[in-house]
């Protein structure tokens, strides 16, 4: 199965299990709503969801296209996008940003389309694979550090320094109070 087809499967999941107040609607519903918001501006509303519908949704007509848009208190045309189209929707808007994080690819789709939403986002960005190589920690090549060494007349010292943050203990950082441990030797050399 391709990513689209997961994320799709993974995506109704999620909206069964929030209920019917979603906004994230498959393509048939979407063109039910579209055929009822146009029935109702030729008709006029004559039910208390025929009301709700005029008030919230719109049509915008884009040559021979009907597209439903959501209608609010600003200037901005947002469309709303089916089920079927939000891959392709959020995968334009977090190509669009240079594969950024999910709040900017939120904030990037929410530009267009009014029914993205944080979670559908976050589904998307858990099947991206180029995201997690991109983003995956890389460990410090070497965790040994050089010893400083001094030249000072009769006397040496040796100095490690060890961070732990870079280690990983399971699924949580270590203690950062314990974090740097500082190992100091001292050789005494006499010159004879």
């Amino acid at each position: 199965m391709d990513r689209k087809a997961v994320f799709e499967e993974k995506l109704r999941a999620l909206i069964k299990e929030k209920g019917h107040n979603g906004t994230i609607f498959p393509t048939s519903q979407r063109d039910q709503i579209i055929t009822d918001i146009l029935r109702i501006q030729s008709d006029g509303p004559k039910s208390a969801r025929d009301y709700n519908l005029k008030n919230r949704y719109g049509v915008l007509k884009s040559g021979e296209e009907n597209k439903l848009i959501r209608l609010g208190k600003n200037e901005a045309i947002r469309c709303i996008a089916s089920i079927e189209e939000m891959f392709d929707v959020i995968n334009d808007a977090h190509q669009k940003i240079g594969h950024g994080g999910e709040k900017k690819t939120f904030r990037e789709a929410q530009n267009k389309w009014a029914n993205v939403t944080q979670e559908a986002c976050h589904l998307f960005l858990t099947f991206g694979e180029e995201c997690h190589k991109k983003r995956a920690r890389k460990l410090p090549k070497s965790l040994f550090v050089k010893p400083l060494v001094s030249t000072n007349l009769m006397s040496r010292a040796q100095v490690d320094l060890i961070n732990f943050q870079t280690m990983r203990d399971g699924t949580l950082l270590i203690n950062p109070q314990m974090a740097p441990i500082l190992t100091l030797k001292i050789a005494m050399h006499n010159a004879h």
